[in-house]
């Protein structure tokens, strides 16, 4: 499996400090329970397969995606009755109550064509799975970031600003759903049923592709492999 999560993994790590990564012993698996990146990470035995298909996935090359949904409105309010869960709640950088949030992947791929369908998985609890979850509609929006979204790609990898737009709103989805400007493409989707599906430490998504929204073919796509950001050479 395209271990995508990586990418958001690396990215935070660097964020929040310059020591060195840990070692995958040390890293171990978070408790069970906790988002990624909260939390406890208790050692467990290094499998010998485990470290070579990380080294292996490392070194090949992953479209760098940004997916995002609104909080539904029954979650998105500061005064709702009772305590609110974790990924509808807490002010943003504006201190502002979230309305929408935006998780950085490089798990996406498209698995059918007719009918249009494509994937992604997400570390397993995630914020933005919960966020399309609860869902009456379960759609949420697929950005393929072009070569020069670096930046966008950080901030929604780490957890403390995936609620944070910015400048970087084109418009707004259905008056709620912030499409990123910029981008590759913008893909609307809608959560297929019986999705998402656990697979070890991720829940990988199926998504029926209901409308491309954007699609710049002049722009290169943002690529992420070992470690680093890049592109494709031209033709």
């Amino acid at each position: 499996m395209n271990t995508g999560m990586n990418l958001a993994r690396d990215l935070v790590q660097s964020a929040r400090t310059a020591a060195p990564r840990r070692s995958l012993a040390a890293a171990g698996v978070r408790a069970k329970g906790t988002y990624a990146g909260e939390g406890p990470a208790p050692a467990r035995p290094v499998d010998a397969t485990e470290v070579s298909l990380r080294q292996v996935m490392r070194h090949q090359a992953f479209p760098v995606c940004v997916v995002g949904s609104a909080i539904p409105p029954a979650y998105a309010n500061p005064h709702a009755p009772g305590p609110l869960p974790a990924w509808a709640s807490g002010l943003d950088a504006d201190g502002a109550w979230p309305r929408h949030r935006m998780a950085t992947l490089s798990s996406f791929t498209s698995v059918s064509l007719s009918p249009p369908i494509v994937s992604f998985a997400l570390r397993h609890p995630s914020r933005m799975g919960d966020v399309i979850a609860h869902r009456g509609d379960r759609r949420f929006l697929v950005h393929l970031l072009a070569a020069d979204q670096a930046g966008v790609s950080q901030r929604f990898a780490d957890p403390r600003t995936q609620t944070e737009v910015g400048g970087d709103v084109q418009y707004w989805l259905h008056g709620e759903m912030p499409v990123l400007k910029g981008c590759l493409a913008v893909l609307e989707c809608v959560a297929e049923k019986g999705t998402p599906v656990e697979v070890g430490d991720h829940t990988v998504w199926f998504g029926r592709v209901v409308r491309v929204l954007e699609v710049d073919k002049e722009k290169k796509p943002l690529l992420y492999v070992d470690r680093k950001y890049t592109t494709v050479e031209e033709a």
